[in-house]
């Protein structure tokens, strides 16, 4: 036996004009909740009479009957001061549970020497009450199914337990209500799906889940307010406090978390943490998992967030960010990918970024179609557009370059329209075969005529020397060639515009002023060529008039000597 009290939602009978059978311990006593009225003299007292339970208001059959003693009132309304009415079903001298089969009415009379001493026989209606230990109710307690008279328990006049429809269940203060004809539905806490008319399948746990639903169909929400204003939205899941508050229309969105979701009309999207996608209004089709992910987002669709602040105040459309912080800052750019902590963590209004590693590209504000790849890749720029860089610290030296691109560690291109390779550190950069550039004469213009003479003079005066890199190791990495300086000098200019820089050499530039260089000596020894055919005539001339002299010299000497 149990020596505590304990409360149990059980069964005695209501008076219909609001008088209740009370049970308490040990037994049950007759305790109107407002004054019966009989016609039993006023202010009396011990006034023996027997309850009886009939099933119709008039005439029919005896169900029960039980003596009592009653008091009355001036206004001879019976009062219970002195007598027991033990009415309960399935205790030892009440009711007896077969005598109420489902679908069945009840009503009170109470007579004198036969004759009722009230006006008219009182309906009996169901209803909750507390039973202490060691008593206990031996069988089952049986209601019939909800109506809107029947079959319900209230606490304290409102709807607290009931099955009102087709296969629904709820319990709550005012959970459901008993004019609905949506079926399958399951609602527990208080006003869950309180105003519920056709929807059907929908399942509510926790206080105003699915409080103002209508019409719409399978819908989950589990938590405090959670899918609170959802009227028509249909296919919704919402777990936490808040979840999807606000819907109202939308479709297929899943929530899960405190305040995730909880401002929205649009359909398809996912939001698992707190506040994610908090102020979604009629956006579609995100995914935001994490805290604060998407927070801002109104109208933006299709944008997948996944960290802690991730897209935060994102208002734009087709993003996608992983990672603590990626695209935090970003308004209404569009079509951004970011991976990695902080990755385009300061972009609002720049569009077609793709970024990955921790942060990427993260002071890009407006700049648009950068790709970074690795640790800090770009991170220096804001405004700049179309760069590429691929590797950690991988970047451009200002933050509004075009077109730049930088490849490899460390790697800083610091002009637009220019590729770097590898950092200062690198000292060979091989491939299996030669570098190919374009040299299309209809891709060129602005041709200026140079003169190889001068070229030669210029190569002439260049000091040419072997040198290292500083930095690197001068028995390994040993090279040829004129300083930057110096050959900018001589050749920097062609009358036109500027060739090169005087910190860099093109290598297609150097193999330009030597061509023109071989070209110069080749015309040199053309021309020496043909001043040596001119020097072998006039030489051969020269040798034949030699000999003509030697002959005759040699004549001469011969004479004499006869």
């Amino acid at each position: 036996m149990r020596h505590k009290s304990v409360w149990l939602l059980s069964l005695v009978f209501v008076l219909g004009v609001g008088r209740r059978l009370y049970a308490e311990d040990p037994t049950s006593k007759f305790t109107p909740l407002a004054p019966l009225a009989s016609l039993l003299p006023a202010s009396s007292t011990s006034n023996a009479v027997q309850f009886e339970v009939w099933d119709q208001a008039t005439g029919g059959t005896m169900i029960s009957t039980e003596a009592h003693t009653v008091d009355t009132d001036v206004a001879s309304n019976i009062s219970n001061d002195t007598g027991f009415a033990d009415l309960l079903l399935g205790r030892p001298g009440g009711l007896v549970s077969a005598n109420f089969p489902a679908g069945t009415s009840r009503y009170l009379d109470v007579t004198q020497g036969g004759i009722s001493v009230l006006t008219a026989r009182v309906p009996l209606y169901a209803s909750a009450f507390t039973i202490s230990a060691p008593n206990e109710i031996p069988g089952n307690l049986t209601l019939v199914n909800s109506s809107a008279t029947a079959g319900n328990i209230l606490k304290d006049g409102a709807l607290f337990l009931h099955n009102f429809g087709n296969s629904n269940t709820f319990l709550g203060s005012n959970a459901g209500n008993l004019t609905m004809t949506g079926s399958l539905n399951t609602a527990s806490g208080t006003n869950a799906l309180a105003n519920n008319t056709s929807g059907t399948d929908n399942t509510a746990m926790g206080n105003g889940a699915l409080r103002s639903n209508t019409s719409g169909n399978f819908n989950t929400a589990n938590g405090a307010s959670a899918l609170f204003n959802n009227t028509t939205g249909k296919n919704n899941t919402a777990s936490g406090f808040f979840a999807l508050f606000a819907n109202s229309a939308g479709g297929n969105n899943t929530a899960n978390g405190s305040n995730a979701l909880a401002n929205t009309t649009g359909s398809d999207n996912t939001a698992n943490g707190f506040d994610a996608l908090f102020s979604n209004t009629v956006g579609t089709a995100n995914t935001a998992t994490g805290s604060n992910t998407l927070l801002v987002n109104a109208s933006g669709n299709n944008n997948t967030a996944s960290g802690a602040n991730a897209l935060k105040n994102n208002t734009g459309s087709n993003n996608t960010a992983t990672g603590f912080q990626a695209l935090t800052a970003n308004t209404v750019g569009i079509s951004n990918a970011a991976s990695g902590n902080n990755a385009l963590a300061n972009n609002t209004t720049g569009s077609s970024n793709t970024a990955s590693g921790n942060n990427a590209l993260a002071l890009n504000s407006t700049g648009d179609s950068n790709t970074a790849n690795g640790d800090s890749a770009l991170v220096q720029n804001t405004t700049g557009r179309n760069n590429t860089a691929v590797g950690r610290f991988a970047d451009v030296s200002v933050g509004n370059l075009v077109n730049s691109t930088a490849i490899g560690y460390a790697a800083v291109v610091n002009a637009s329209d220019k590729i770097r390779l590898g950092n200062a550190a690198v000292t060979v950069i091989e491939g299996q075969v030669p570098y190919t550039f374009t040299s299309d004469k209809n891709q060129k213009e602005n041709f200026q005529p140079v003169e190889g003479e001068q070229v030669l003079s210029k190569i002439r005066g260049l000091k040419l020397t072997s040198w290292n890199y500083i930095g690197h190791d001068p028995k390994q990495f040993r090279h040829y060639g004129p300083m930057a300086q110096e050959f900018f000098g001589a050749f920097g200019q062609d009358g036109v515009g500027t060739i090169g820089t005087s910190t860099t050499i093109n290598s297609g530039d150097m193999e330009g002023i030597l061509m023109v260089a071989v070209q110069a000596l080749e015309k040199r020894t053309g021309e020496f060529r043909q001043e040596n055919e001119v020097l072998k005539v006039e030489n051969a001339e020269l040798k034949a008039r030699l000999e003509v002299i030697e002959r005759k010299l040699s004549g001469n000497a011969n004479h004499r000597s006869h």
